[in-house]
């Protein structure tokens, strides 16, 4: 009966850290997606004729990156995983971050959505490049998550 206790927790915590490095793995992989589109953005707006359809597109596509990063850690905030546990300055860094990251997309979507005018294209382009910004320190920061919990026996 202690052996199947044991190996029953032993099995719930394994699931449990899978779940934990699911979770990291996806939001690391939205915020990639969040760069990606954001650099890809910039580099559309460098061109000298400017294809508003593939800016809107790209647009649109971080938006969705960052709904779902902000979806995750909501769901996340009911049921914390236990790196957030053991560091809750590490995990309140990232929520905030994924929040300042939302509002600061929030003001790029409202330029995308207004004429693309040249002086819109420059705040667009700043705005890119402030989210391209963000979403690589979050990569960074999900990334050193995921090398402390490989290392945490």
């Amino acid at each position: 009966m202690k052996t199947i206790n044991i190996t029953l927790l032993s099995l719930t915590l394994s699931v449990g850290a899978a779940f934990a490095d699911t979770n990291l793995a996806t939001l690391k992989s939205h915020a990639e997606k969040v760069r990606s589109e954001s650099k890809a953005i910039q580099d559309l707006l460098k061109s000298k004729t400017i294809d508003t359809q593939a800016i809107r597109q790209k647009v649109d596509a971080t938006r969705e990156g960052v709904t779902q990063m902000q979806q995750l850690i909501a769901n996340l905030e009911a049921n914390r995983p236990a790196w957030a546990e053991r560091d809750p300055a590490r995990w309140n860094d990232i929520t905030n971050r994924v929040k300042i990251l939302g509002a600061i997309h929030m003001n790029k979507d409202e330029v995308a959505n207004q004429e693309l005018s040249k002086r819109n294209l420059g705040v667009l382009r700043s705005h890119a490049m402030g989210v391209a910004e963000r979403a690589e320190k979050l990569e960074a920061a999900f990334r050193d998550i995921e090398r402390k919990l490989s290392v945490t026996p």
